[in-house]
């Protein structure tokens, strides 16, 4: 889903010349959208000394557009990482890369073919994201990654994921549909998750046949203390009509933690940490996890199975975990009763989501809490990237008077 663009309110497409084929930026936009503009830019010519945000802003002024009715295509995903940052929807042409997963797009295509569904709103984004906004079905994303085993054997295989995952250092995780549901499935059953992965691993079955479905495991702290075991608790129920169950092919023989470490001290935190249980030789498995972050225990776990003899491992998770960081400062919703911030709730007399304040349920209507659509928009419109009417120095640097 676009995480700043309103794509029923979309205006401007912004073309990156400089990385598309000629068919992008040739291609009908008017035929499906006739009022749209369309500005096209070389972002390798421009100048280095202005920064994004202030190109941005040129375009969006020049144009009488505000950023939330506006997309950039682009097949670079070093510009779009840029252009995330002001609150732009981006849409990438390729296949994203594994070193690139914690900057994902709101969409990647790699077909012209897929291009009017996505512009059109019918093709509705990252499968987790959508079952948390709206009770539809998206599409996953997907990228290849090499395990190598002990021993120099290298293994080719897919990942594959349903959303992007805010983590709690970020100023608007709360008030992210999919980053809710995650971090609540930690504590409860979670039906979204269920049907998340139950549709996910279908998905994965039309391209794989698969033997076993498999899950990253508990560290031995958490069996202690009897914390809540959230892949247990899925019923897969779609999936269970083929025999096809979760099965414990893994356990952790010991407890690690990947807070405040690296890269290279993640990979060498869980080096050796799983222990296969029972037979996996010549078997093609799906494991399954939450939230992938650096990668480092998935890729572990599955190169464990690997070298027990599995034919192929295919990893899915609900979501990525992202580090696009914003230099705009963020505006949460305000209620209108007592003006305290609003944030997501679920709503249990709904099993929806909403947003409210801390005090919703004691306000004497409901004029204090907004339904999921409306606040996401309202957020856009909140965030958006505001231009004003700069003088330049020299170098085309804004010059802000106090």
């Amino acid at each position: 889903m676009w995480k700043w663009t309103q794509i029923n309110h979309l205006r401007l497409i912004i073309l990156d010349c400089d990385s598309l084929k000629q068919e992008y930026i040739d291609f009908p936009y008017h035929q499906y959208l006739p009022d749209i503009e369309i500005v096209k830019i070389n972002p390798q010519s421009q100048d280095q000394n202005i920064e994004i945000k202030y190109f941005m802003e040129d375009i969006l002024k020049d144009m009488r557009c505000q950023s939330y009715e506006t997309i950039l295509i682009s097949g670079n995903m070093s510009y779009l990482k840029e252009i995330m940052t002001v609150h732009i929807g981006t849409l990438l042409i390729g296949h994203i890369q594994q070193k690139d997963l914690k900057y994902m797009p709101d969409f990647v295509i790699d077909s012209i073919d897929l291009l009017a569904d996505v512009l059109l709103g019918q093709n509705k984004g990252y499968s987790g994201e959508v079952l948390a906004f709206e009770n539809k079905k998206g599409s996953l994303l997907s990228c290849q990654t090499e395990i190598v085993a002990d021993d120099g054997k290298r293994y080719l295989t897919e990942l594959y994921f349903g959303g992007r995952y805010y983590p709690e250092k970020h100023q608007y995780l709360l008030d992210d549909p999919l980053s809710f549901m995650i971090l609540k499935f930690k504590h409860v059953y979670v039906d979204i998750m269920d049907t998340f992965f139950d549709e996910a691993i279908i998905e994965i079955r039309k391209k794989e046949i698969i033997d076993a479905l498999t899950y990253i495991p508990p560290k031995p702290q958490d069996i202690e203390k009897k914390r809540f075991q959230r892949f247990l608790s899925l019923k897969l129920e779609r999936n269970a009509q083929d025999g096809l169950m979760l099965k414990d092919l893994l356990s952790c023989q010991c407890d690690f933690s990947q807070k405040g470490n690296d890269l290279a001290e993640r990979r060498q935190t869980v080096k050796g940490v799983f222990r296969v249980n029972g037979d996996v030789k010549g078997k093609n498995i799906i494991l399954i996890d939450d939230v992938f972050s650096s990668g480092s225990t998935m890729l572990e776990a599955m190169k464990t199975l690997y070298e027990a003899g599995a034919n192929k491992v295919i990893a899915l998770a609900i979501a990525v975990s992202q580090m696009t960081e914003s230099p705009l400062t963020y505006q949460k919703l305000v209620c209108s009763h007592c003006q305290e911030p609003m944030e997501l709730v679920y709503y249990r007399k709904t099993h929806k989501l909403l947003f409210g304040c801390p005090h919703y349920s004691s306000h004497p209507d409901q004029k204090s809490i907004m339904s999921l659509r409306l606040g996401l928009f309202c957020l856009k419109k909140k965030n958006r990237l505001y231009y004003e009417n700069y003088e330049y120095d020299e170098y085309g640097v804004p010059i802000i008077y106090s």
